[in-house]
């Protein structure tokens, strides 16, 4: 049986995907099989395998399943179900593997660890550049790009800092087009979540499904390495992250660390969960839930079978209710209010709201404008004023 299963995933890129395997041809490693799990390519990729098979100095397979969209999680578990070794290693079919890239994964491999590495960068120049001849001889690998050099150093000392702090619990990031396992940790999260189609997000899925199960991340960004060779993005890229079409699913709030649509298809009778309130048994029973069993806890629901909090009876006056209540009609005015003071003041006074102000400059969006009409300027009273050094009593008109 062989140590490693290399799993190589890829989809109508033959040109890309005979320089991978190329890179496969001359590991330094020995002892390993490789699989090609293929996402519904042509004859053409399977005219090219069969040639590597023919030459190769290890067992090569080919596994195929029908073309529905972009679905790399689903061909990364068909490739893990027909796996035979210990280990699994995901790569993609646009990486060529440096010479050593499967001993640095065997020798990073430690119990309750997943392996995390990284990749070069190219540009379109640089993979052209990328030939067999090329990779068979070493000299595409020394003809690395400088500055992926130096970012690959800067992710891995930010990994360190982040691990020292206990910061940025997700970093550095799993890539399955460059990573290992051993396939009963894979086995323990169900695989890769199928619910995933389109680009992005199901090794992000991956890796939190792994650290909810205790596993911790090995980094291993500048030793096992590989070439990513450039090539046009899928349409289902849209530029950012939160734009992909996985990204309502991923953010959804919860998960299960063993997903439903993986490796095998679990029913809920399989989700080891608890029930906690009242008539826990029924509720299990109309939600088709098992019961907990001896392994981890997955789900935990609570039944909160208080009473409702009664609506509000009234909204907030705001802008655009036009200052009706919900009930309907107007709002109700302010009451007036009387002055105190004798014969001074005998009118009613509105409030200080009342009170005409400034004009508005709010526009009237098309209707007639509600401002009340300035009111007439107070007559002079035929009483005389009180002089300057009386106490002013009314707190209306302040004489």
């Amino acid at each position: 049986m062989p140590r490693l299963s290399v799993i190589v995933s890829t989809f109508e890129r033959p040109h890309d995907l005979a320089r991978a395997l190329e890179g496969l041809r001359h590991q330094t490693l020995a002892g390993f099989e490789v699989l090609v799990s293929d996402d519904g390519s042509g004859a053409a990729t399977r005219a090219l395998v069969e040639d590597v098979r023919a030459r190769a100095p290890f067992e090569v397979r080919h596994l195929w399943q029908e073309h529905r969209g972009f679905r790399a999680a689903a061909v990364r578990n068909l490739g893990a179900r027909a796996a035979r070794g210990e280990t699994l290693v995901l790569l993609d079919g646009d990486c060529v593997p440096w010479p050593d890239l499967l001993a640095q994964h065997l020798a990073a491999q430690a119990p309750g660890r997943f392996v995390v590495a990284e990749r070069h960068m190219l540009e379109p120049d640089e993979t052209a550049a990328v030939t067999l001849p090329r990779i068979a001889s070493g000299e595409a690998f020394a003809a690395a790009p400088a500055r992926e050099v130096r970012r690959l150093r800067r992710v891995a000392r930010k990994a360190a800092l982040y691990r020292l702090l206990g910061v940025k619990r997700d970093r550095p990031r799993l890539m399955t087009s460059n990573c290992s396992l051993p396939r009963a940790t894979l086995e323990a999260v169900n695989g890769l979540d199928e619910r995933f189609e389109g680009w992005g997000h199901e090794d992000d899925d991956l890796r939190r499904r792994l650290v909810a199960r205790g596993f911790a991340a090995q980094v291993a960004i500048t030793e096992a390495r590989c070439l990513h060779l450039w090539h046009e993005v899928d349409p289902t890229f849209l530029g950012k992250r939160k734009r992909s079409p996985n990204w309502r699913y991923v953010a959804r709030g919860f998960f299960l660390s063993r997903c439903r649509r993986g490796l095998v298809a679990r029913p809920l009778a399989d989700v080891a969960a608890r029930v906690v309130g009242p008539d826990a048994d029924a509720a299990r029973a109309a939600l088709g839930l098992g019961p907990p069993g001896d392994g981890p806890l997955e789900l935990e629901v609570l039944l909160d079978l208080a009473p409702a909090a009664p609506p509000r009876r009234a909204r907030r006056r705001g802008r655009g209710d036009g200052g009706r209540r919900r009930g309907g009609g107007p709002a109700p005015r302010p009451a007036a209010r009387t002055c105190s003071s004798p014969p001074a003041c005998r009118s009613p006074a509105a409030s200080s709201r009342a009170r005409p102000g400034p004009p508005s400059r709010r526009r009237s969006r098309g209707r007639a404008s509600r401002r009340p009409a300035p009111s007439p300027p107070a007559a002079t009273p035929p009483w005389p004023r009180p002089a300057a050094s009386s106490t002013r009593s009314c707190s209306i008109c302040r004489r």
